[in-house]
């Protein structure tokens, strides 16, 4: 085929499958994932609107604007509807751009007697279930084309001369990339490990050899290295000077100190590498990995640079995500996504792997059996030790989305699959190559196929505005305009759809979420007057803002606490929340806790971290730092070892236990209250295990009830709190 037709052909297929990413995300969506989505919309819609990177009226040292400019033009839009539409219209034509680069990276690669497996390439791009994420307001949207067009960079780099303008430019695309994601750095931590590697052997081959020219005969290659680090590192400093990211978390932050590290470590670093290779079809990555020796000089620099992408991409999420938010739990959420730019590269170095071995007619028995091996032990380990826990992680593991459905069920078909490619890899050697081509490729366009449609409907689910909230946010909307010098307070720990809604649609300087277990908090000591300081529901790490006065509070319908009616009157109801308006705007009204008590009994479990790190709701305060496995831990001086509860506990009979151990006699003591007076005489915490009983007669609803427990040194745990109706 002409250079001309092929890429007509390319434009065809970008456009095509633009068109039915706008038609899939045609819909009203709203945020789902926080904080990030949100953070990414906000500072889109207040840098349009003259407010600069500003988020609930605060200044939020976050690097990772590159994104939200590229919708920001979306925000002008006063119309909802066709705001959520335009930005889904950029979103697919930014995404699907990146088939560009693929292209020309599998034309230099294959050659231009195989421009028809070109077109397969990027048509197995446009096909990648991560591009789904066109439906709402994620980063990968922009970081998945720009980081193909760094890979293509990358192999062009590599062909051992001296580059300094494609040096230059690949710098700053790096730290371009990085404002987008912070994975980014994956790439350059890649890059770098993979030239001190090469230095090594360059060196040393030198030194074996004994002759110098070796070294100057690579020169050009740590040239590119050092004036694209020099570039990298001049456009990330000032990036950072320019953006305070002292703000943003990182790190495992001294997660936990034990062996229990060291081991699920391991564990979840098996998990990735499992979930990796059957999410890039196995072949793509141990084919060329055993034969590596046959490619060029160029093609395997580039491939041993993906696979270096790929490895740091699992060690530091592991060490970044998994071990700081899915530590403890039975099968840590895969963040694939995070790896979706090397999925394709890899496809094309087999590809490409596979021509070579056809047209040097290549059988090396050894490779032979060292490939049928892996896939057996990978076949085994994943029939029956790959756990499908991870069904509800639908967004962080895109290439995986065939194992959210009925299990084990799946296991016999998923292994047969599997099977499948041990038989591929006999009749390598047996019938010609390039025919294990077009098989795999069938295979993995038929997952690609499923997985969109899986993921696509998934995240329409998760993401699509729900009937009555759009309304809702118009009334809200409204009256924020019409009562601009006052003050509206939305009280939640929720980030589900309603709030996702609100926080897309309704982004006014007068109204801010509050978080409830701060409110919780802050009135267990003495009641909230104005001016206080209140910690920001989302994003976390901005931390508390001062309010002089609050005029109106945003409560919903459903809620899991109660709050005093006399207080406020209420002006507006809507289907999912409702608005009062405070007699005092300078004191807060009392928040009282709803206690769900199921089974005429509710255990609080204060001894861990629970199953969910991010679903774990805060039942208590403790005036002493926690730690892990043992939060509500006594410290050296006196204080609040449990205190804060708030709760309204109806009329009743109860046995109230708190579960403890203590090292000495008289170290702590426990009681019960409400609205601050003591129900029943406190009891002494005696040395050992124990537990601590109070039998309550409540004859009317206790307000602001509380269960506490003050401590006078260290050597006390409380480890549960049990709240039986007898």
């Amino acid at each position: 085929m002409k250079k001309r037709k092929i890429g007509i052909i390319v434009v065809g297929m970008y456009l095509a499958m633009t068109i039915v990413r706008i038609y899939l995300g045609r819909y009203m969506h709203h945020i789902t994932f926080y904080p990030d989505e949100m953070l990414y919309h906000t500072f889109a819609y207040n840098f349009v609107h003259g407010k600069g990177m500003t988020i609930y009226g605060l200044p939020a040292g976050f690097y990772k604007y590159l994104y939200s400019l590229v919708i920001a033009p979306a925000m002008l839009i006063p119309n909802d509807t066709y705001q959520s539409l335009a930005v889904t219209i950029i979103n697919s034509l930014v995404m699907n751009a990146g088939v560009f680069p693929i292209y020309a990276l599998s034309k230099d690669v294959l050659g231009e007697d195989h421009k028809f497996l070109s077109l397969i390439a990027c048509g197995l791009y446009l096909l990648l279930p991560d591009i789904t994420f066109t439906q709402g307001y994620m980063t990968e949207i922009l970081f998945l084309p720009l980081s193909s067009l760094l890979m293509y960079g990358f192999y062009k780099l590599f062909d051992h001369k001296f580059h300094k303008y494609l040096s230059i430019g690949l710098g700053f695309g790096l730290a371009l990339l990085n404002t987008n994601r912070s994975i980014a750095l994956f790439m350059v931590l890649a890059y770098a490990l993979l030239m001190i590697g090469y230095g090594i052997k360059t060196v040393c081959l030198a030194i074996y050899r004994k002759e110098r020219d070796v070294i100057y005969n690579e020169l050009p290659v740590f040239y590119n290295a050092l004036l694209m680090g020099f570039v990298f590192l001049c456009f990330y400093e000032l990036n950072a000077f320019l953006v305070d990211e002292g703000n943003v978390s990182g790190g495992i932050d001294n997660v936990v100190q034990s062996t229990a590290l060291l081991l699920y470590t391991g564990y979840a670093l098996k998990m990735y590498f499992v979930g990796v290779l059957l999410a890039a079809g196995i072949l793509p990555i141990i084919l060329p990995f055993i034969y590596q020796k046959y490619f060029s000089k160029q093609d395997h620099s580039f491939f041993l640079y993906v696979f270096f992408v790929m490895l740091v991409g699992i060690f530091v999420t592991v060490m970044k995500i998994t071990l700081k938010e899915d530590l403890g739990t039975e099968m840590p959420r895969l963040h694939l996504r995070y790896l979706c730019n090397v999925w394709i590269p890899l496809i094309i170095m087999f590809m490409k792997i596979t021509l070579l071995l056809s047209e040097k007619h290549i059988k090396d028995i050894k490779r032979l059996i060292v490939l049928i091996c892996c896939s057996v032990v990978y076949v085994l380990v994943f029939t029956f030790s790959y756990s499908g826990t991870m069904v509800k992680a639908v967004l962080d593991h895109p290439m995986l989305n065939i194992t959210n459905h009925m299990w084990p069920e799946l296991q016999m078909i998923i292994a047969v699959f599997i099977v499948g490619y041990l038989f591929l890899s006999i009749f390598e050697f047996v019938i010609e190559p390039k025919k294990i081509i077009i098989v795999f490729l069938c295979a993995f366009v038929s997952l690609e196929v499923y997985n969109n449609y899986y993921e696509s409907n998934a995240l329409k689910d998760l993401n699509q505005i729900k009937i009555g909230m759009n309304e809702d946010c118009q009334s809200l909307k409204k009256l924020l305009q019409q009562h601009q010098e006052s003050t509206f307070l939305m009280i939640t720990d929720e980030t589900d759809d309603l709030q996702g809604a609100i926080d897309t649609y309704v982004i006014k300087d007068n109204f801010f979420t509050a978080s409830q277990s701060d409110l919780f908090k802050k009135q267990s000591k003495k009641p909230i007057t104005f001016p206080h300081k209140i910690e920001m529901k989302n994003p976390y790490w901005i931390g508390e803002k001062t309010f002089s006065t609050v005029d109106y509070l945003v409560l919903r319908n459903v809620r899991n606490f109660e709050i005093d009616q006399d207080s406020m009157k209420k002006i507006v109801s809507c289907h999912y929340f409702s608005i009062y308006k405070l007699h005092n705007h300078h004191q807060l009204p009392h928040l009282n806790r709803k206690l769900i008590i199921k089974d005429k009994k509710k255990v609080i479990h204060l001894n861990g971290i629970n199953d969910n790190l991010l679903d774990t709701e805060t039942y208590f305060q403790s005036d002493f730092k926690q730690t892990y496995k043992k939060p509500f831990q006594s410290g050296k001086k006196k204080g609040y070892l449990l205190h804060g509860l708030s709760a309204i506990l109806n009329q009743g009979h109860y046995k109230i236990t708190i579960n403890y151990q203590a090292n000495q006699d008289h170290l702590a003591k426990a009681w019960i209250s409400s609205q601050n007076h003591i129900l029943q005489s406190p009891q002494q915490l005696l040395k050992g295990q124990h537990s601590c009983v109070f039998m309550l007669n409540a004859k009317e609803n206790l307000f602001n009830f509380d269960i506490n427990v003050e401590s006078y040194g260290e050597g006390v745990i409380v480890n549960e709190v049990i709240i039986e109706e007898i």
